[in-house]
């Protein structure tokens, strides 16, 4: 047990470093072109596995606040949104395939904002405007929901039918049923984070890291053809990949969670900052460090002689 526990420390403290030396150091640079073999692809796939580790262990949090509030009530800043939407919802009433209403349709559902969030129009009496702007739907057989990204490419519109939700029977939707609905869906969460969204996500960091980075392999390359220094595509590749150590671990888990923890935008854009200015000074490093390897450098040439 203790030698697995020195083993882990020791593997974590060398993590570590290697983060803190790919920001702060040219003589790091210049070991990893020379002195480190491979292509630097498993380290990236250990960052890129902590990477969604984090985005995975912060969401089953909060997919654990929601499940105590649809089963014992508990009202936390992190679902008062939910609460917001179901304390307004109506008595719906459905046949097993169909829903209606005894109120008049279409009937919209405000968040704390007072932004339309929900509409309920089994009627299909929404205005083309009030369709691409609200999220969720309830249509007459089929709940709609939209996933909206920063792009309008990026909008993504999923239709469920209510059979697969609430069954063939006919029931009467309560708030309470809805809650208890949504409480036995969210069971099923964590084992689909845990077998499914885990390894994907981790699949997709490293894949996205590797496409994002083959314009500076192939920069650094001609960098080293120019300045007649003998490198191989291994040696370049190895390279950039430990300067984008920092980038692979934290850029998705700042894009995800930086919404979801820090209210203030002039507070997020600095944080959204920080993260791009750590791999510019990460890729200066990685070119000075590889300069340095051959002197190809007057500057370092000069300091090395007065040393002497």
């Amino acid at each position: 047990m203790t030698t697995i526990l020195i083993t882990a420390r020791l593997f974590i403290k060398t993590l570590l470093d290697h983060l803190q030396l790919s920001v702060s150091s040219i003589k790091f640079y210049e070991k990893v072109f020379t002195s480190y073999r491979g292509y630097g692809i498993k380290y990236i796939f250990i960052l890129s596995t902590i990477s969604s580790l984090i985005c995975c262990v912060v969401f089953l949090n909060q997919t654990n606040k929601i499940n105590n509030y649809l089963n014992y009530g508990q009202v936390s800043r992190d679902t008062q949104y939910i609460d917001q939407i179901i304390t307004q919802l109506p008595i719906i009433e459905y046949d097993g395939r169909n829903i209606s209403l005894q109120e008049n349709t279409p009937l919209y559902i405000n968040d704390l904002e007072d932004q339309k969030i929900l509409a309920i129009d089994p009627k299909n009496q929404l205005s083309f405007t009030d369709k691409n702007k609200i999220p969720i739907i309830f249509a007459k057989d089929t709940l709609i929901v939209t996933v909206s990204g920063q792009r309008e490419d990026l909008r993504k519109t999923i239709p469920i039918k209510y059979t697969q939700i609430f069954g063939p029977e006919s029931q009467i939707l309560n708030q309470e049923f809805i809650k208890s609905t949504l409480a036995s869906l969210m069971k099923k969460v964590p084992t689909l984070f845990i077998y499914i969204i885990f390894p994907l996500l981790t699949g997709l960091i490293l894949i996205s890291t590797l496409l994002d980075k083959v314009f500076m392999i192939i920069m650094l390359l001609f960098i080293t053809k120019i300045s007649k220094i003998n490198a191989t595509m291994q040696s370049c590749i190895r390279t950039v990949l430990f300067a984008s150590g920092l980038y692979s671990l934290l850029h998705l888990p700042l894009t995800l969670l930086t919404p979801l923890y820090i209210q203030s935008e002039q507070i997020a854009d600095i944080v959204s900052l920080i993260l791009p200015a750590l791999q510019i000074c990460a890729n200066f490093l990685m070119i000075l460090g590889v300069l340095k390897s051959t002197n190809k450098i007057k500057l370092f040439s000069f300091i090395n002689n007065n040393r002497k």
